[in-house]
């Protein structure tokens, strides 16, 4: 489980990641926040994308 900081928020999110995928996924159900990344993508590019997306939504 990883996590990442808006404000005073914290929220949990799942990574997998894949060979096969080529872009990166974003879902949210009731069990939380999933994303499915390429291997080949770094950590903080999967965070910032995260933040862009999430952050318009809280």
């Amino acid at each position: 489980m990883n996590f990442i900081q808006f404000g005073n928020k914290t929220i949990p999110y799942t990574l997998t990641r894949s060979q096969r995928r080529k872009t990166l996924s974003i879902s949210v159900d009731q069990h939380g926040v999933s994303v499915i990344s390429p291997s080949e993508i770094t950590l903080e590019k999967i965070e910032a994308t995260l933040y862009k997306k999430v952050n318009g939504t809280l």
